[in-house]
């Protein structure tokens, strides 16, 4: 019988995720067939890889031309499907290496689903990989050598031959499928390509270290649930369509079926075949959970920028995938899927998001993302520290006492922090007890603990939490962010000791200092990205004084009005003017020449918050913003068409928007946003 080598493509499918890997399968004299993935290290892949002539690299007008056509062939089923069918009709055997579709008669595997699926995930996506790699010999060199190995060749045709008649059968399929859609030029660009790429299989394979983030029992616990549905394509349809229903801009990184509506999708043929490839993908991660030089080596290849979009970093996106991941594979299997065995399938899957986001640079829209962005390390938090967290969260947060002892407490060591709350800021200490806006801030105070202990296993909810509520009205004027919450912890035991007494033992501060420094590193990290620097304060300030003319304001209440139409009520006389006539309505220009000189006021006085604050503490909150919608939302909403026209106004006058000046204003409003977010009084 005849052994042949094929190359396999895996294809990772997390948020429209890709990656190339390449697989040896082979039937042995018996019949018997084997599927086998080999490695190596880079460096011993790099020397080991044959040298090729200048004559057999492909020149750049020959690679500029591959992959001006490979949208051609990427996109075209029949290619994929021929690819194999002509391989099954020239070498027999190979079908066998298909125990599916082995008995199949040729003429009807070009309308089999399931084949059409196979077909696509093996053969389209090895396409790309090569044809995005082929200026990068390394990767070429790396990952095309471990498909290489003694034993996968045919004893009586020398290796060579046998890869040549796999760029033969490739580049017949793709004349005879695409006809004058696809030039001579370009066919021998193809054929050059393919070679070249093919030329790097071989060298010595370094052994893999076996090595795993998993404890043998957690790959035992992982692999036991994985039988239960790696079979099943309805997990991978069910989580793609979780990600399309909760971030609905992921589905556009999907061409294919970008505008299909979600409820035609189970039924759509390049869904189906998506759904396939994702699900063979994660049979091969868990496969290789105990191989992790595989797995890193695999996984550094496949980051494309097309697979992220633009408004999460890379380990925020991948967690996502996570949790959505095990919602579907809990649906389809139920019970079955214990909670230790989702555990361990989190921890492994934890550990592939960590290397995929490491080499994640940008996103579909060539916006960078920060691929040193690591997950909340919430490590510290042991099953016992977190049973230790609850069972006392559960005595305390029945204790009335507690939220407003240790505000007292906090006002009485440092008066100053009273401040911070206007609309009790100058009530006596001896009344705040029963005043009820003190009331409302301090059991809001222990309700936002609660929420962070019921979150305790899942550290990047809490860390999104706080990030989008951290303000800096949090803290006092002297004193570092980090300083001031190191005292509020100190206060905090304080008054858990005096109120629980011997509930409250050595093991439960130990766990609770464990949280609150979980906490506060996220909301110390927060406080700095969101405080202007002086160097961003001196450049809105600038960019302000030379829109001075231009009537920002104005600029900023039309695309307000266009995006929201119903905040045209907020306009007073020019309210009812026909959103058509606005620009030229004298009223609305009065309304936004206002609104421009408040926006420079705030841009030159935002060093002085005191100030602001008691300006905008004097208004009445109902007449600047539409009832409904939190005041917060709508402030960020304002700011952000701010930012745009800004950036417009700035771009027609200068040809650019500098990444600087963008980020000097991104962090000027967020804070100018935060600190009306505290001053306005209803």
């Amino acid at each position: 019988m005849m052994k042949f080598v094929l190359l396999a493509s895996l294809v990772v499918c997390i948020q429209a995720s890709t990656t190339t890997i390449t697989t040896t399968i082979t039937t042995s004299a018996s019949g018997e067939t084997t599927v086998t993935t080999s490695t190596s290290t880079d460096g011993a892949a790099s020397a080991a890889a044959p040298s090729a002539s200048t004559s057999k690299v492909p020149t750049a007008a020959e690679i500029a031309l591959v992959r001006e056509t490979a949208p051609l062939i990427k996109t075209n089923g029949e290619i994929h499907t021929r690819i194999f069918i002509d391989h099954f009709k020239y070498h027999p055997e190979i079908q066998n290496l298909m125990p599916q579709f082995a008995n199949i008669p040729l003429v009807e595997l070009a309308k089999n689903a399931a084949f059409k699926q196979r077909a696509f995930s093996y053969c389209a996506i090895a396409l790309n990989f090569i044809v995005t790699n082929l200026d990068n010999p390394e990767k070429l060199s790396s990952h095309l050598q471990r498909i290489d190995k003694d034993g996968f060749y045919v004893d009586y045709i020398d290796r060579p031959r046998q890869l040549e008649e796999t760029v033969r059968i490739m580049i017949e399929v793709f004349a005879d499928v695409l006809g004058d859609k696809i030039s001579t030029a370009a066919l021998a660009a193809w054929k050059k390509s393919l070679s070249y790429a093919f030329s790097f299989m071989g060298g010595e394979i370094a052994k893999v270290s076996g090595s795993s983030a998993l404890s043998a029992e957690e790959l035992a616990a992982v692999r036991s649930a994985h039988a239960l549905f790696k079979d099943n394509v309805q997990v991978a349809e069910n989580c793609l369509i979780k990600h399309f229903v909760v971030h609905p801009p992921i589905q556009k990184l999907y061409a294919a079926f970008a505008d299909v509506p979600i409820s035609e999708l189970p039924s759509n043929e390049n869904f189906q075949a998506q759904a396939h490839v994702a699900l063979r993908i994660l049979n091969f991660l868990v496969e290789n959970l105990d191989n992790d030089e595989l797995l890193k080596s695999s996984l550094s290849v496949m980051n494309s920028p097309g697979f992220y979009v633009d408004y999460m970093d890379p380990i925020y996106q991948l967690d996502e995938t996570t949790r959505l991941l095990l919602e579907s594979i809990k649906e389809v299997v139920g019970s079955a899927f214990t909670a230790e065995a989702a555990a361990a399938f989190k921890k492994g899957l934890d550990h592939i998001s960590d290397i995929m986001a490491s080499y994640t640079k940008s996103a579909y829209n060539g916006k960078a993302l920060d691929s040193t962005v690591k997950r909340p390390d919430c490590g510290a938090l042991s099953a016992s520290t977190k049973a230790t967290i609850r069972d006392t969260w559960s005595l305390a947060r029945r204790n009335a006492d507690i939220a407003p002892k240790l505000f007292l407490k906090m006002f009485a060591a440092h008066p100053e922090t009273q401040k911070m709350f206007p609309r009790w800021a100058n009530v006596p200490v001896a009344e705040l007890r029963s005043n009820k806006f003190f009331q409302q801030q301090v059991y809001n105070c222990l309700f936002g603990l609660t929420v962070i202990i019921k979150n305790i296993d899942t550290p990047d909810i809490i860390a999104t939490l706080l990030k989008n509520m951290a303000s800096t009205g949090w803290y006092v004027d002297g004193p570092s962010s980090a300083a001031q919450l190191d005292e509020t912890t100190r206060l905090f035991h304080e008054v858990m000791a005096e109120e629980l007494g011997s509930a409250y033992p050595a093991e439960a501060k130990a766990a609770f200092d464990a949280l609150l420094n979980f906490v506060h590193d996220i909301l110390v990290k927060a406080d700095a990205e969101t405080v202007p620097t002086a160097e961003d304060k001196q450049i809105m300030k600038d960019n302000m004084n030379i829109l001075k003319d231009s009537n920002i304001g104005a600029k900023i209440l039309l695309k307000m009005v266009k995006a929201h139409p119903e905040s045209q009520k907020l306009l007073g006389n020019a309210a009812n003017v026909p959103a058509d006539q606005l620009a030229t309505n004298a009223e609305f220009q009065a309304i936004g020449n206002m609104v421009g000189a408040g926006l420079n006021f705030m841009v030159n006085n935002i060093d002085d918050t005191t100030l602001m604050r008691q300006l905008i503490n004097a208004k009445d909150a109902k007449k600047w913003f539409m009832p409904g919608v939190s005041i917060r939302m709508q402030m960020e909403e304002t700011f952000r068409i701010a930012l745009e026209a800004v950036g417009e106004e700035l771009s027609e006058r200068f040809g650019s928007f500098t990444p600087k000046t963008k980020a000097a204003f991104k962090r000027g409003f967020r804070y100018l946003n935060q600190v009306q977010d505290e001053s306005f009084n209803f």
